[in-house]
This record gives C-alpha cells, structure tokens and sequence, in this order.
C-alpha cells in the first residue's frame, strides 16, 4: 500500500466518481480503477459497491475513508515536522532583556514572532546590565535586549534598534521639574541615586566622567542593583539621578525627565547575540527584526 493509492482512494471516495475523481488527480480513470483495485487486493477488502455507473462506499470502505484522511494529515504533519527541523524552524531561543531597554519593543515583536512561529519556544528573563551581558558571554542566553554598555565587537554582534539620550529624572515638586532642558551644571550639588557598578560599571563611569569633563564631582548619597529602588527613592525625595530616557516606560506620574541638551550623551539600544553561538534560529530571529515594520520611538 503506497501513500499514492490513499491519495487517489480519498479523491474517489469524495467524488463518487472515477472519471470526474481522475481529472481531480490528472490521471486516466483506467489508471485510477488499477489503483483502486490494488488497494483492495492489499485490504483484502472490497471499499466501494459498483452498480453501473453510481459507485458508493461500503461500510468497511467508510471507515478507511476515516482512517485514510488521518494517515494522510499525520504523514503531511511529520514531514513538515522534519523540514522545520532541517531549515531551523523548531526550538527555542533563550533571551535576556533590561526592562528599561525592551519594555517599548519586546514584548509586541515575540508577539507577534510566536504568532508566526508557534513551533519555536521563546524564553524571557530581566536582567540588570553586566548580568546580561555575562549570561550572554558565557551562552546562558541567545539573544539579549540591551543598552549598548559592555559590547565588544570582538565577541558579539548587534543590531540597533534606537538611540537613546541620557536625561535627568527628579521628583514632580523639584524646583527644576517643569524646565525642558537643564545642564550638568545646574544640578552638580544634587545629591544623586545611581545604579550599582557592580550591575554595569560602564554607564556609571561614563556619567562621572561626563561631570568631571566639567569641573564637577557628583555627590553620590546611594547605589541600588534595580532601576525600580533607583525611580523609588527620587520619587522618595532622597536625590535625583541621570539615566536613560527609555527608563520613561516605567510611566511614573512622579517623576519628570529633563533633557540635558548639549551635556547629554547618546547611548545605544540594541538586541545582541554572541558571534560563536550555534543556535540556527539566531539568524532567524534577525532577520525577523529587520522585516518588523514597527517603529521604535
């Protein structure tokens, strides 16, 4: 019994007619009764009642009509099974992000990736800054939605999804709230809340020396590993802070992000990937983001 005979027995079945079934399969109806015939010989089973010209099933021929259809979709569902596994559309992706960083565009893009890729396992996990990129090193990860901090073109590659701008974040009720644009200068007796080095030593040295350029040592009251105990103690009033203007996704009302205007500095957001990672559906996922119409603002 070949696959071919299912096929042609499902098209005379449906049709109830050699000759019209015959033209549905691009074959002469002699070759299609040939087939049939042999089907049955095979079964030992008689799967249609000829009367004249009108044909119809047999009980034991409607029960293989059942089980033909499913012989058919289980055969068709394993063969596109092991295309995906040849062509890398099975699997899964292992991917970091800093919520600051993805919040704007992670979660609509897997969205819509899963939609499109529903045999492909997405995993998420947050991250602060050198965590994620040392996850990424060291392949905890695939892929890592990121600020550019800590990247060496040596060991990784990326793709940019937006620039970004430093901006200073205060309390609603600080005198500076409602200025558009301020200057390092204007706020260097602030006392201010930054992040750890120990989560990112680069955007922390990158910001002293932003101020040192100027003249000015920032006077630093605390430190935190989460960017959540950050916004939390400017909202407390314990001091302000310098970061990134995607950090704005936290959609605090009490807190205000003042442009730096010329002190400002441009930092990357991008998704990267380690150049030696194997994973095949790396590529895929790139080339996916290159193909997302959705804008990143």
């Amino acid at each position: 019994m070949e696959l071919r005979q299912i096929r042609y027995f499902i098209s005379a079945a449906e049709y109830l007619n050699f000759t019209e079934a015959a033209k549905h399969l691009f074959i002469t109806q002699p070759t299609l009764s040939q087939q049939i015939a042999e089907l049955e010989e095979y079964l030992d089973v008689k799967l249609f009642d000829r009367n004249g010209r009108s044909i119809r099933l047999t009980v034991a021929g409607e029960v293989f009509l059942k089980e033909a259809k499913e012989i058919i979709i289980k055969t068709e569902e394993a063969v596109a099974a092991t295309r995906r596994i040849r062509s890398g559309l099975i699997g899964n992706i292992k991917i970091g992000f800093m919520a600051e960083a993805a919040k704007k565009f992670l979660p609509q893009f897997v969205a819509k990736f899963r939609q499109r890729y529903s045999n492909i396992d997405l995993s998420l996990t947050q991250y602060t800054l050198w965590p994620l990129t040392n996850a990424l090193r060291h392949g905890q990860l695939d892929i890592a939605c990121m600020l550019a901090f800590n990247l060496d073109k040596k060991d990784f590659a990326w793709k940019t999804l937006y620039t970004d701008f430093l901006a200073a974040v205060v309390r609603y009720d600080h005198p500076l709230a409602n200025e558009k644009t301020i200057t390092l200068s204007a706020i260097a007796e602030e006392p201010f809340v930054l992040m750890s080095r120990d989560e990112g030593p680069a955007p922390i040295d990158q910001l002293v020396k932003a101020f040192a350029d100027r003249g000015i040592t920032p006077k630093v009251v605390s430190h935190h590993r989460f960017m959540e105990s950050v916004l939390m103690s400017i909202e407390s009033g314990i001091g302000i802070s310098i970061l990134p203007r995607c950090v704005e996704a936290y959609t605090n009302p009490n807190l205000r992000f003042l442009d730096l205007g010329e002190d400002s500095t441009a930092v990357d957001v991008v998704v990267a990937w380690k150049k030696e990672n194997s994973n095949p559906l790396i590529p895929l996922f790139i080339k996916e983001l290159d193909n997302s119409a959705q804008p990143v603002t």
